[in-house]
């Protein structure tokens, strides 16, 4: 493939996980991790707060030249 200035682009997957509180309808959230080992620790605490987790759809992070590590894109 063609490389604009020799470097390869890096693409990272993180989690983003949907919860809600069943006993407090209006009480939902998302957070977003972006690794995968904090992904099981996070929805551990989640789940101890009382919370039930929706879903957990991956969520691509595009690394560039400039991008910072560690960060999610805006949306």
């Amino acid at each position: 493939m063609f490389k604009r200035s020799g470097r390869r682009r890096v693409m990272r997957v993180a989690s983003k996980i949907l919860y809600r509180n069943l006993r407090r309808p209006g009480e939902a959230g998302v957070k977003l991790v972006p690794d995968q080992s904090q992904r099981a620790a996070e929805k551990e605490v989640l789940k101890g707060l009382g919370f039930t987790i929706i879903e957990i759809p991956p969520v691509p992070l595009a690394l560039g030249r400039n991008a910072r590590l560690g960060t999610l894109p805006r949306t």
